[in-house]
């Protein structure tokens, strides 16, 4: 016989009905008259998902429920919405008025299987679904009986069946002689709702809780557990002794869930502990239980990189949890609780970070967070975690520099650090670790224009390259500080790789094949912002390198094509896909042409004058000038520019008694270097580049030996040491008198 208690506004309703019960598993006895249930496994609400509820309903061959659709019920804040376009009233009080309402479909469908409509309501009231299972079958057999009388589908849970055995008629629903005492609790949908509410009603109720579900004018008339109590907002506290006269015997009640059962079914030998071990074991918790609550989602981490990760557990055991912060002060013999590894337990895991406990096997040993029962409100010791709290770890997953790609399922389980197993049953909780493999890509961004150089000149250039793989690029600045297992990234020569350039210049690396060991600016994505970091690039970001050409004199004339790629330094191959990126550096022939400019006055001299002479030439060619003082710092290949004798080349000169013992070279530096102008001096005066002016000046002797007349005195420049000279001759002389 069962009996229910329900509360409506500040009314108690006492029902009775029967049912026939299904034989059962053999379970043992867990539970006894005053302790018909753990608190914790009354309220285990995440003891089954959705699926796990149907596929129980398939196992046990439940004809009645397995394939049954209901109504759907959804609670806007204000109203309880049935897909037979009713609506409840309900503002937290449990009060029922019927009102008519459309059904909105975006609430979900019009029905719902049984199995959903069981996990909704205990997601609702936060009740263990198996409590309600237990409920269905005890009141009405539906679960695993096979008699499915449409009246067992009205009375489900037996909510709002008076035990007097009257009757009621609904035809607007098509409901006749049930014993459902109100239209609003008719079906299996609302009996669920509506017992499930009364059933979680009861036991927060009879500890004086008189705010749960926002109404507290409702008062309360099941029975009370031991202490000082409310029967709602406004009522006198009183103290109750736990004590209750239940078919003629006392009986204490113990807890909330005992007494939650007893005022639903206010009778000894209840067959509801029963059915509930027969079908999900003991009612009784372990003193060490967890039920998993939420963890962090997966990583997907690169060799090197690091992640944060948690797990929340509720304790759905009977004893609290301590970690090391707080188990110093708990009673003697108390052991710590720790995050540790699983499968099997104690693993070292490849992905403990630094923090780890354990040599590798305790990612947390104190609690990060410890919430109430809901799982938001912080507890007020966030390192003690009561039964029915929830136990928040954190750590951090650290990926070895060379674990391989692929996907690591790490389990993790809270243990009794120091028991000999652990203490606590196996949630089966993990987290999938997917290592993804390195890739280095590199994609063109940008270049210099291409150079056209001289032998001797030096050119810059640079490359940029957007970071398209999925690790961070590190050059020779920062590697020492990168993850291990990290390479460093230059700019390398291609074509083949590893070529040594023709172009190298002196502050290449690798002996000619690497033009930039270093960053030279690393962008943001948009290209222009700089990036914080200017010797890392994330991907996205963009790197350039920027390095030097230098041109020597063993480079022919012509185009030449240098390609250029990112490596990374150390990997077999580089690493890198080849971007196909080059210069087309353009080296011009060096030529040495001299065009004339002005002169001095043609000297006339007797017996042993001197005179002055001078020469200005422009520099028409493209090689560069340099005299003997500058020739010293020139680029290899370069020949000194003398003013030489000329018809025939290097003739020896009546008149240059002073200009050394071949009397063929009047100057061997310049006198001056003019701009293009021919007036402003240029900024070197050792140096003529192509379009400037040089002055040659020089002295002009005569002696007694010298034949009187006039004298055609051929000069041209010319780079000495070459072989014929360079230049072409410009035709320039002065005409000397000798009297």
């Amino acid at each position: 016989m069962r009996r229910l208690l329900l509360s409506i506004g500040s009314t108690l309703l006492l029902f009775v009905v029967m049912t026939a019960l299904q034989t059962l598993p053999a379970q043992a006895a867990d539970y006894n008259n005053s302790h018909l249930m753990d608190d914790q496994v009354f309220n285990n609400v995440n003891s089954m998902t959705q699926p796990a509820i149907q596929s129980f309903l398939n196992n046990v061959g439940s004809t009645c429920l397995a394939n049954y659709q209901t109504v759907n019920f959804h609670f806007d804040g204000t109203h309880w919405h049935y897909g037979d376009n009713t609506v409840t009233a309900h503002d937290g009080s449990g009060h029922l008025v019927l009102n008519s309402s459309p059904w909105n479909t975006s609430w979900g469908p019009a029905s719902i299987s049984a199995s959903t409509a069981i996990y909704q309501t205990a997601q609702t009231w936060g009740i263990n679904p198996q409590v309600i299972i237990a409920t269905l079958q005890k009141e009405e057999a539906l679960v695993a009986g096979s008699s499915c009388d449409a009246w067992r589908y009205n009375s489900a849970m037996g909510y709002g069946c008076p035990d007097a055995g009257t009757l009621y008629n609904y035809p607007d629903i098509g409901v006749t002689n049930t014993c459902v005492s109100s239209e609003g609790w008719v079906g299996l949908g609302r009996q669920v709702l509506w017992g499930s509410y009364q059933l979680e009603f009861n036991l927060q109720r009879s500890y004086g809780n008189t705010t749960w579900d926002g109404d507290d004018s409702i008062t309360y008339g099941g029975f009370m557990t031991q202490g000082n109590r409310a029967r709602c907002g406004g009522c006198t506290v009183n103290f109750y002794n736990g004590n209750a006269t239940i078919d003629g015997q006392t009986i204490f009640i113990s807890n909330g869930a005992t007494a939650s059962l007893y005022s639903y079914t206010p009778h000894l030998n209840q067959s509801f502990p029963g059915i509930f071990e027969g079908w999900f074991g003991s009612v009784i918790a372990q003193a060490y239980s967890a039920q998993y609550v939420n963890q962090s989602a997966y990583p997907s981490l690169l060799p090197g990189q690091s992640s944060s990760a948690f797990f929340e557990y509720q304790n759905t055991g009977n004893v609290a949890w301590y970690d090391d912060s707080s188990v110093g002060s708990a009673s003697a013999g108390t052991l710590p609780v720790h995050l540790a590894t699983s499968h099997s337990i104690n693993r070292n895991s490849a992905f403990a970070a630094g923090n780890w406990g354990g040599g590798g096997n305790r990612p947390d040993l104190t609690f990060s967070t410890v919430y109430e029962a809901d799982g938001t409100t912080l507890a007020a010791n966030q390192h003690v975690v009561q039964p029915g709290q929830i136990a928040k770890f954190n750590f951090t997953f650290t990926v070895p520099g060379n674990q391989a790609a692929g996907t690591y399922r790490e389990y993790f389980q809270p243990v009794v650090e120091g028991s000999p197993n652990g203490a606590f049953n196996d949630p089966g909780t993990y987290i999938d670790v997917t290592v993804q493999p390195i890739t280095y890509s590199a994609q063109y961004v940008s270049q210099s224009a291409y150079p056209t150089m001289l032998t001797g000149q030096t050119s810059s250039a640079y490359f940029e390259y957007k970071n398209t793989g999925n690790v961070i690029w590190y050059d020779d600045n920062t590697i020492n500080s990168a993850p291990a297992g990290s390479f460093p990234v230059h700019l390398a020569t291609n074509d083949p790789i590893n070529r040594n350039s023709a172009f190298a210049g002196g502050n290449w690396g690798g002996g000619g094949n690497r033009p930039d060991l270093n960053f030279s600016a690393v962008y943001n994505s948009d290209g222009s912002t700089l990036a914080s970091n200017q010797d890392e690039v994330q991907p996205g970001q963009i790197a350039k390198f920027g390095f030097t050409l230098t041109t020597s004199a063993n480079i022919g004339s012509g185009v030449h094509r240098e390609y250029f790629m990112p490596v990374a330094e150390g990997t077999p191959t580089g690493a890198f896909n080849d971007p196909g990126t080059y210069l087309d550096i353009t080296v011009q022939a060096l030529t040495y042409s001299a065009s004339w400019v002005s002169q001095s006055a043609s000297p006339v001299l007797s017996g042993s004058q001197t005179a002055s002479g001078s020469m200005r030439y422009k520099n028409t060619g493209t090689a560069t000038w340099y005299d003997n003082t500058s020739i010293g710092g020139a680029p290899a290949g370069n020949f000194p520019t003398h003013l030489g004798t000329t018809q025939p080349i290097n003739r020896a000169s009546l008149f240059g008694a002073t200009w050394g013992s071949d009397h063929n070279r009047p100057d061997l530096n310049f006198s001056a270097v003019y701009n293009s102008d021919n007036s402003t001096l240029s900024g070197n005066q050792h140096v003529v580049l192509p379009g400037q002016i040089v002055e040659f000046d020089f002295t002009i002797t005569d002696n007694s030996s010298i034949p009187h007349g006039t004298y055609h005195e051929h000069f041209m420049p010319i780079a000495d040491g070459s072989a014929n000279g360079l230049f072409s001759d410009p035709g320039t002389w002065l005409d000397v008198t000798a009297q």
